[in-house]
């Protein structure tokens, strides 16, 4: 009988292919945390840069042009996208919100990101801090 048949063998298969998908859901959750957190703190940037900024400068825009050309292998630095940062920012900039929710969220929370028309803090609580508590992707805990 051929070792790759044997139940015994397809368990310990299984096995491993779980500690793989683990392993890259971890690392997924990881990478997106960065991100996140960046994202976090360009907003508190541009916040802060706009208290200086002189009105209609078109900062973001211009800024966004810059991180565009700084870095044209990525994407997620358009006008539009930093203003969500920024929204995101004044969100939870809260403390006891920030410490708690920013090193939690992960997986495509940009879906999450407040728009000026859709601020709801308990449906933003509820994705943001139970989705990596339970381990369910963002389409489970949307749905």
């Amino acid at each position: 009988m051929d070792f790759y048949l044997t139940s015994e063998y397809q368990n310990w298969l299984t096995e491993i292919k779980s500690r793989i998908v683990a392993s890259r859901v971890r690392a997924a959750i990881s990478a997106n945390s960065e991100l996140i957190r960046l994202y976090h703190d360009l907003g508190a940037q541009i916040v802060e840069r706009e208290l200086t900024a002189k009105w209609g400068s078109a900062f973001i825009d211009s800024f966004s042009r810059d991180l565009k050309k700084a870095f044209p292998d990525m994407t997620g630095f358009s006008p539009q996208n930093l203003r969500y940062c920024r929204a995101f920012y004044r969100f939870y900039r809260a403390d006891e919100i920030c410490q708690q929710s920013v090193g939690e969220l992960t997986d495509e929370v940009c879906d999450v990101i407040p728009q000026p028309s859709v601020v709801k803090m308990d449906g933003a609580d509820y994705s943001t801090i139970q989705e990596p508590r339970k381990g369910q992707s963002r389409n489970l805990v949307i749905e």
